[in-house]
């Protein structure tokens, strides 16, 4: 498993550099995936230097993460929308900001992967949601030839990202508790879906620069 760990972190550094190269054909709208690709550079010298080198426990950086996470899928789907249906996305900023809160104040294990997975519920439901508009608007406005869309790589590797690890984060606490289970064995879902994420951000930022 660690050599699909570690070409999971080789992966998290291409996408934001190559978004760096040329920026001369980027829309408005292409900026808004910008945040969650700064994002993940960070999370992979996170993980290689706290959590690798030095064993530190990545509980309490899962749940920034996640924090974190929510934001930047929020603003990517904002301007990917043409800041429209603004009352949906204050609607989900604030049901899971007060969920974030509740799960901090009020849980008695607040970094459980079952928090996670309350969290990672709200996410999902907020992608699936702003993805079948942006779906909709595609197909209605003709533009039909989504595999020449940059965004379109972006929104399918986020869906499947998400759709990985939240089947990870609701088994999670199962798993940890049954000892004849090993967790290792089922975080390897988690990197596969990195590594698919990774390799479409990827795609797509290059895809942003053809054009």
């Amino acid at each position: 498993m660690d050599y699909l760990f570690f070409f999971a972190l080789f992966l998290g550094l291409f996408p934001i550099l190559i978004f760096k190269l040329n920026r001369s054909n980027y829309r408005y709208k292409h900026f808004s995936i910008e945040p969650f690709l700064w994002l993940v550079l960070f999370s992979t010298f996170y993980e290689y230097l706290a959590t690798y080198l030095f064993l530190i426990p990545n509980d309490i950086w899962f749940k920034v993460y996640l924090f974190l996470e929510f934001f930047t899928f929020l603003y990517f789907f904002y301007f990917l929308l043409g800041k429209k249906f603004r009352f949906f996305f204050v609607f989900f900023s604030v049901i899971y900001i007060l969920l974030f809160l509740l799960i901090l104040l009020y849980s008695a294990d607040p970094l459980s992967l079952t928090t996670d997975s309350y969290l990672s519920a709200v996410e999902i439901v907020m992608v699936y949601f702003f993805s079948i508009l942006w779906f909709r608007d595609c197909f209605v406005n003709a533009k039909v030839d989504l595999l020449k869309m940059p965004d379109f790589y972006f929104v399918v590797g986020i869906i499947f990202y998400l759709s990985g690890t939240f089947f990870l984060n609701l088994m999670g606490d199962i798993i940890v508790k049954d000892k004849g289970l090993s967790l290792d064995n089922f975080w390897i879902l988690n990197i596969i879906c990195n590594i698919f994420l990774r390799s479409l951000l990827i795609f797509g930022v290059w895809k942003i620069q053809q054009k």
